[in-house]
């Protein structure tokens, strides 16, 4: 049986850690006299001016920021917009909540009618390339758009904006 005993005994021995106990123990870390999360009591009361929201900034409307382009006379929250396309190049032209997009041929006109004052019209041409527009009133709530290809980017105007009071902006 003591022979026994030392195969086990020698074989215990053989398998503890050779690593010191002092290099494995862990740091105790120092205890605080505040809990992580204090109770509510004790928590601080809502200071207003520390949590004041800031009030967002709006970019100022087109009106703000530039004359108008034309002015047109709507009649009873109405106008008619003519587009011209003079150019070789289709154009494709959306009145924004009355129209789908829709394309305006070369060398063609559409008129729209009845158009509710505010109103935005957008034109594009086939691979993004720039366009310039023209504004003017022909007639009493009646506005000619001429949109013509240009390669100047000062020039380029794809959004047509007509105000409540009728004024006409291009951007």
């Amino acid at each position: 049986m003591f022979n026994k005993l030392k195969i086990i005994g020698s074989s215990l021995v053989a398998f503890l850690p050779a690593i010191p106990l002092a290099a494995t123990a862990l740091p105790v870390a120092p205890q605080s006299n505040q809990p992580l999360n204090p109770p509510l009591s004790e928590q601080r009361e809502y200071d207003p001016e520390v949590y004041r929201l800031r009030p967002s900034v709006m970019p100022p409307l087109p009106e703000e920021r530039q004359a108008p382009d034309a002015m047109i006379s709507p009649r009873g929250g109405k106008v008619d917009v003519t587009l011209r396309n003079p150019s070789n190049a289709p154009m494709l032209y959306q009145a924004v909540g009355d129209t789908d997009a829709r394309v305006l041929p070369p060398y063609s006109e559409v008129t729209l009618l009845d158009l509710g004052a505010p109103q935005t019209i957008t034109v594009t041409r086939p691979e993004g390339k720039l366009i310039m527009a023209r504004a003017e009133e022909d007639a009493e709530g009646m506005l000619s758009v001429t949109l013509e290809p240009t390669n100047n980017f000062d020039l380029d105007s794809n959004t047509v904006r007509i105000s409540r009071e009728g004024a006409v902006y291009l951007y």
